[in-house]
């Protein structure tokens, strides 16, 4: 038994001659799995949370900062129209 030497042809005859032991293990491991996965309960738990907040502060109001004030509101409103609907709440 000191001079055995394994060579991957003999590794391979070995896996070979006990095919069928070896499918049939691999078969009541699946049939194993299926049984626990429909015995236990199914438990999904998600959360999120989601901020929406002005790219910028707006301190300085001239009249283009204004303009892009109200239309950046107007961004942020269509936004929160969009995320409230009621086609996004049923998903």
């Amino acid at each position: 038994m000191e001079n055995y030497k394994a060579t991957n042809r003999t590794i391979f005859d070995k896996i070979f001659d006990n095919r069928y032991f070896i499918s049939f293990v691999v078969v009541i491991f699946i049939i194993l799995t299926l049984i626990y996965i429909s015995i236990t309960p199914k438990v999904y738990r998600s959360s999120a949370v989601l901020e929406i907040s002005p790219k910028d502060n707006f301190i300085n109001l001239t009249q283009t900062n204004v303009d892009l004030k109200k239309s950046y509101e107007v961004y942020l409103q269509n936004k929160m129209d969009l995320l409230q609907s009621k086609y996004l709440l049923s998903k």
